[in-house]
Parts: C-alpha cells; structure tokens; sequence
C-alpha cells in the first residue's frame, strides 16, 4: 500500500486566487478569514485528482477567475509517493476568437491541458493512466463508484448511499463483502431445507410465501372454526335415554307382531284355503273312486286331458303363493321406508327449530353490538369515576370482538345445520319416490294375485266336465260329490267373509301404527343420534388432520422467518469480515416479510469501536467525516489501495483532539478551518 503525500500546491488564476503556493508538511489545515479562497485552494487539489469539483459539479468553467474569464488557469502539485516525488497540473484557457470583418471576440470552447512532471499529455485519458499508475490504483471497474474521489472524499461513500443511483453503491460494496444466495442460507441451516421447494415454487420471492403461508393459516383456521362448529351441534344431539330405548323397542316389536299376524291371516285367507284344501282332497277321491269304477268301461278319452288340466291348476296355485309371499315382504319393505321417511322427517324439523334459535341469537347479538353502549362500563367498578375515552373505547373494541367471534361461530353452526337440512330433505324425497315405487309393485302384484285366483277358478269347473262322462252313479261317489259341492258353496262364503273383513283390518292395522308412532319417535331419535355420532367421528378424525396441516403451516412460517433473519446476519457477517464493527446495512426486511435492497452506512462510534444506531444522513459533519475516513481504511485494506490525503471542508467542527485520536488512518489529511485576522490562505500544520 502507497503512502501518498501532497507537498506543494501552486495556483494561478484560480477563482479569486491571483498567484499562490502552499507548501504541506503531513496533516494540515488551510486557514483565514472567510471568502479568502481557503476552500478554493481545497477544491483545486480535489480537481486535479477528480476532474470535477468537491461538490460534485463537473462545469469546470467555475474554476476560471470572476475578473478575468480569458485568463489561464494553472493548477499544478508535487506528491511524494513512497519518497519519489512527482509533479501533475492542469491548464484551463479559454478561446475567444473574432468573426471576420469584426473586432468583437467570441468564445468558442475552451482547452485544457493536462500536465504529467512538466510533460504535456495527449489525452486526459493518458493524464489518467499515468497518475493512476504512479499512485499504484491498478483497476477502476466499479461502474460508477469514482476510486480516486472514493479515496480523497470521506463524504462520498455516505453520500452516494443517500444519492438516487445508490445501487451502484451497493453493488461495489456487495463485490466486496460478497453476497447471499439463497442455497448459502439453506448450507448453513439445513432445517430451512423444509421450506426449499416451497420457495423454488415461488421463484425465490420469500414475501410472496410467507404471503401464502399466511393465507393458508387463515384458511385452515376458518376452516377450524367450522367444524368446531359442526362438533359442538353434533356433540348437542339429543338421544333418548337407555330405559326409554329399551320399552319403545320392546313395544314395537309387540305392535309390529300383531300388524303381521293380522296382515298374514288376511293376506292368506287361511279358512278360505283350509277349504280349498279339502275340496281338492274330495276331487281326488272323487276321481280315483270313479277310475275304479270304471275300470270294467272303456276308460274315457277325456281323462288324460283332465289331468293335465289338474297340473295347470297346481302350477297356477305355486303361482299364486308366490305372489302373495312377494307382497307380504313388499309391505314389509314399506313399513320400513315409512319408518326411515318419519325418522328423516323428525331430523328436519328439529335442523328448522336449531334455525330459528340461531336466527334469534344473531339478531340479540347484533343488537348488543349495535347498542354497545349500554353493555360497556362506563365508570370505574372501585372508585366509581367516569373512566376515561381511551379506556371506554377499548372496552367497546373488546366487546365487538368477543360478539363478533360469537356471531362467526353461530354463522358457523348455522351453515352446518342448513346443510345437514338439505341433505335431510334430499333423502327424504328419495325415500318417497322409493315409496311410490313400492305401491305400484303391490299394485302389479295384486294385479296378478286376482288374475291368477280368477284362472285357477275357471280351470274347475273344466275338470269337472271330464268327470261327468264317465256315468258312474254309485252311492259312495254321489255321497263324495255331495260333500265336495257343500265345501264348494263354504268356500264362497268363506272368501266374501274374507273381502268383506279387509277394511275392519285396516282399520285395525291403522289403529296399531297409530300407537306405535311414539315409540318409533324415540327409536328414530336415537337412530338420528347415532348417525350423528357417526358423522361426529369423521368431524373430529377432518379436525385433526386440519390441525396437522396448520401447525405444518405455523412451522413453515416459522421457519421463513428463520430463513430471513438468517439471510440478514450472514450478509451482516460478510460485511464485518471487510469492515469490522462498522454497521453497513444492504438488505431490510420489508412490511410483507420479504427482502429489500439497500445500501446504508451507520454513523461509527470509533471510542466504542461500534457502530450506532443512527444513519449517515442523520448524522452530524463531524460524525461523517471520522465514519467516512474510518469506511475507506477498510475498503484500502481489502483492495490494497494507496493512502492519498483525505480532503474536506469541516475542520472547523473537528476539535484537535479529533484529529489526534480519532483518524485511525496513515494517510495525509488536509481540510479548511476560517481564522479571523488571516487575509490570504495559509496553510498550518496540525
């Protein structure tokens, strides 16, 4: 690293400077009175190194004197570098030319020299190469960081991080330190690994997820909030007790016993069918006692065709009994959809009285709400002094909460009741329809139940024309034929007694169901319970794994913030290993829990060896100038660059003290302090 040092300073025409040299011995100030040309002389080294000016105009025409623009202006130094001395100026002239054919000058442009000891260069850009080269500064590729003003300015690293191009700040200091990818955070907390492809999904945005993950713990917390609604209405089921179970069962089973004893005696005509029985016995003995009576004739050709009608007639009556099974297990499938219908129908109306007690305590609720006043202490319960406005409006706030909470759970319990209602009502037209579908298949049944009873009656007397021919008249025949024509007249009566008494059997069977409906009413409160309960278990089994999901969903969050704090202490880490305790702040984290790029040095405490709280733009002269100096001896360090003297224009505010003790640095510095009774610049030693 080069130690330079400015010795001599020579001026000609520069601003109100007519003529002047200024020899330095190490640090110095540059005293006297105001407006005498002190941060002139400053100002013309700074544009020797700069080309432009301290305050960082480039119109160099501001350098010429104000009496007299056409003169020339001469600036020229001579540094020491490492005990070798070297000798650079500049020259500024001004040309005024005449038009032809007039004596009036006119300013065309102007020329400026560049000087390398006492060698007239072609291009500033030679100028540059060879004084760049001497100082030992090899490399300037920092887009737009300036690393001679860099080094000779302790205001120009703060003020370029306040200036609206800081990015270019940012980014020479970030080519320094070095920066944080997202895979270094991930290497140096490999439990943030979790939330990786979350964050690759998002394209590297960590606002936009910890956004999303936000939303989801919202969502899942809705969600939470419905079914602890859904549980506590299911939990709320009522149910009939053990004892009032136990006598509904044991009725309805007596009831139902005799509904199908009497349903089965009619449906079957059993006196009917006990006579049926004993005339088809007669009409067989009837045909064997003339079969054997006739055996001495010759056997009659209508025999053969008479029994084929007798089989037509047994299959007829298989038939008819399977019919009338049929029937009796659709009556049976009947009651029991009637049984389902009534127990859907109880589960509705008791979804519509939840309603209206929901609807009720929505409107008493919105109405304490609305009149919050009346609910809300307005006095002190102790003392009994009117508490203050603060102290009442946040009571008001805390009530609307807790009401609003309230109405977001009823709101809640309200939907899962609606529905539970629908669902209800859906069933029960299903069950109806099954109903209607079950009556038009008794009604086919019964259908073919008469049709068949009309066949087997007309195969009869057909039968028994094929036995007439046979002219057997004997006195055990006659008196067998007689029995059979008395049975047949007592199954005439037999079967209108059993048409006649079907409607008192109705009316017996209605009377029944009548008495049975109060205890199917607590056999169907308690089959609406356990469904219930069934539900409840699925309820509870889609709350847990809601649960799991958002405290995955919490932990994700978590560990976002986790991956923030550790991204901002890695990169903070980074700029310690340049700059120390020197607080130099590139990313924030922004209001949506994502990153924002910045580039913001802290005011340096350098008796506390740390950095402060407060900004560089909020700092004072003094403040910057030990801060400024105390950056740029760490950016030295890191790319070995010279020591060429720092410049600025606050001495004034800079005690002595200061200047021993808190300039850790082994470069030259030189600066401007005013001097009453001093009327030309003059140049002391500190």
């Amino acid at each position: 690293m080069k130690n330079i040092i400015l010795k001599q300073l020579e001026l000609t025409n520069y601003r109100n400077i007519k003529h002047a040299i200024y020899d330095f011995d190490g640090n110095s100030k540059i005293v006297g009175e105001n407006r005498i040309g002190k941060t002139n002389t400053l100002e013309s080294i700074y544009y020797l190194l700069t080309d432009s000016l301290l305050g960082g105009s480039n119109d160099i025409a501001e350098i010429k004197p104000r009496d007299d623009t056409k003169a020339t202006v001469r600036i020229s130094a001579i540094f020491e570098i490492d005990g070798k001395e070297i000798e650079i100026g500049k020259e500024y002239q001004e040309n005024w030319v005449k038009n032809r054919g007039t004596q009036e000058l006119i300013l065309k442009g102007h020329d400026t020299n560049y000087l390398f000891n006492g060698v007239k260069q072609s291009t500033i850009k030679e100028y540059n190469r060879l004084v760049a080269e001497e100082f030992g500064i090899t490399t300037n590729d920092y887009d737009k960081v300036n690393i001679f003003k860099m080094l000779i300015d302790p205001f120009y690293i703060g003020n370029l991080g306040e200036d609206k191009d800081w990015t270019s700040l940012r980014s020479f200091i970030i080519s320094l330190v070095g920066d944080v990818q997202d895979e270094d955070v991930f290497t140096a907390k490999p439990i943030l690994n979790d939330i990786k492809n979350d964050l690759i999904k998002v394209s590297g945005h960590i606002d936009q997820l910890k956004k999303q993950f936000k939303q989801n713990i919202d969502e899942l917390n809705d969600k939470l909030i419905g079914l602890d609604a859904q549980i506590k209405m299911l939990e709320e089921t009522p149910d009939a007790t053990d004892e009032e179970l136990a006598i509904a069962r044991k009725e309805k089973e007596e009831i139902e016993a005799k509904i199908n004893e009497l349903k089965n005696s009619h449906g079957e005509d059993v006196a009917s069918k006990q006579i049926q029985d004993e005339i088809q016995k007669l009409s067989i003995q009837i045909f064997q006692q003339r079969e054997a009576e006739t055996q001495k004739f010759a056997l009659n050709p209508a025999l053969n065709k008479k029994n084929t009608l007798l089989r037509e007639q047994a299959s007829k009556q298989q038939e008819l009994n399977a019919v009338i099974q049929n029937r009796s297990k659709l009556l049976d499938d009947i009651s029991f959809n009637e049984r389902e219908q009534s127990s859907l129908v109880y589960a509705i109306e008791d979804c519509t009285k939840k309603r209206e007690n929901l609807l009720t305590q929505l409107k008493e609720i919105d109405g304490q709400i609305s009149n919050v006043d009346d609910f809300i202490q307005s006095t002190c319960p102790t003392c009994h002094r009117p508490l203050e406005a603060d102290k009442i409006d946040e009571l008001k706030k805390s009530f609307i909460e807790t009401k609003t909470a309230e109405m977001t759970s009823l709101i809640a319990i309200g939907k899962a009741n609606k529905e539970l209602k629908e669902k209800s009502e859906v069933e029960l037209a299903q069950l109806k329809v099954k109903h209607d579908e079950y009556e038009s298949q008794i009604k086919e049944l019964d259908d073919s139940r008469y049709k068949l009873n009309d066949e087997i009656k007309s195969l009869q007397p057909q039968i028994d024309d094929f036995i007439e021919p046979v002219q057997v008249d004997s006195e055990k025949l006659t008196d067998l034929k007689a029995k059979k024509s008395t049975l047949e007249q007592n199954l005439i009566e037999s079967r209108k007694t059993f048409e006649n008494g079907g409607n008192t059997l109705n009316q017996a069977i209605y009377d029944l169901q009548s008495s049975e409906e109060p205890y199917i009413k607590i056999i169907d409160k308690h089959k609406y319970w356990e469904m219930n309960q069934d539900k409840l278990i699925s309820v509870k089994d889609e709350k847990e794994k809601t649960t799991k999901k958002l405290i995955e969903a919490e932990q994700k969050t978590e560990l976002v913030k986790t991956f923030i704090y550790t991204k901002l202490k890695m990169l903070d880490e980074n700029v310690s290993k340049v700059f120390g305790n020197i607080k130099f702040q590139l990313i924030k984290e922004n209001i949506n829990g994502g990153f924002d790029t910045i580039c913001k040095p802290y005011i340096f405490n350098i008796d506390a060896n740390e950095s402060t709280n407060v900004t560089w733009k909020s700092g004072s002269k003094s403040e910057k100038v030990i801060t400024g100096i105390a950056i740029m001896e760490c950016i030295k360090t890191k790319l070995s660059l010279p020591n060429l003297p720092y410049l600025f224009d606050e001495g004034g505010e800079i005690s002595t003290d200061t200047f021993n003790t808190k300039f850790k640095t082994n470069s030259q510095i030189i600066c401007v302090k005013v001097q009453d009774n001093i009327q030309k610049p003059m140049v002391v030693k500190i």
